[in-house]
Parts: C-alpha cells; sequence; structure tokens
C-alpha cells in the first residue's frame, strides 16, 4: 500500500459535530486517497491537521490519478466516475463522496475536491467548526 504520512499541529479542539458521521467522511476520503493512489510508481498519501480557534481543517494529499477540471466538477454527482478510475477498473460505486458531501453539509463541515490534473493526484479539503466553550456557555 501506500506511504501513509500524518501532520498535526495546534489540534486541541472539539469538533461540534456527529462522531460517527464524521468518522464516515474521513475514512471515505482516506480510503479514496489510498485507493487512487495505489498504482503509483511510489503511491503515497498525506493527512494534514491543524486548527484555529474556529475550525479544524483536515487535508488529505495523494499522488494517484488525479482528475481533470470536468472530474472536479462532476465529482459529487450520483453514480459518477472518472474514466481514469474505470479505466483502471478500480472497485467503487460513485457514491462515496456524494454521501460525504451530504453528512458534510448536514454538520457544516465544507468539503472541497482539487487536483492539478490527470495523474497529478488530488487533494480533499475539509473544514470542521469546533465547539468553542465561551460562545456555548450558560449565562
Amino acid at each position: 500500500g501506500p506511504e501513509v504520512t500524518i501532520e498535526e499541529k495546534n489540534v486541541d479542539a472539539l469538533i461540534f459535530a456527529s462522531y460517527l458521521e464524521s468518522k464516515a467522511i474521513l475514512k471515505n476520503i482516506v480510503d479514496n486517497a489510498v485507493k487512487y493512489s495505489s498504482n503509483a510508481p511510489q503511491p503515497k498519501v498525506s493527512l494534514r491537521v491543524n486548527a484555529d480557534q474556529h475550525s479544524i481543517y483536515f487535508s488529505v494529499c495523494d499522488n494517484g490519478i488525479g482528475l481533470s477540471e470536468e472530474d472536479v466538477s462532476q465529482i459529487f454527482t450520483p453514480f459518477w466516475r472518472s474514466e481514469s478510475a474505470k479505466d483502471l477498473a478500480l472497485e467503487g460505486s460513485g457514491l462515496g463522496l456524494t454521501l460525504s458531501l451530504r453528512l458534510a453539509k448536514k454538520n457544516s463541515v465544507k468539503l472541497k475536491v482539487s487536483s492539478p490534473g490527470i495523474g497529478l493526484g488530488t487533494q480533499v479539503d475539509l473544514i470542521w467548526p469546533t465547539y468553542n466553550r465561551s460562545h456555548h456557555a450558560e449565562g
């Protein structure tokens, strides 16, 4: 499998979201990064986590099959799969990112997919709102 690196900075915050749904989102994004980079000569996946007083930022990057601009615009369409994924006969239903986006919206999580192009990897950025004790304190 790919080499996986995790970089964490300033993360001492609580997310204000469903644990199970947040876990499902992250699992799908990381699983995709692993799956779609598995055919790279030296497969790599990195997960960066950072936080400030309002949000926690997750960034999942891979050096896999990448996406065209058109692919990025279609990525959340139910049952849609990129031609690269089909050409490599990689398993998938085309529902993982659709479900992830639905769960993200439900939990006020921002989800953005970007890629420099076919064969150049993909980056998925997720921003969770944090639970700020001072904003939720009972008066």
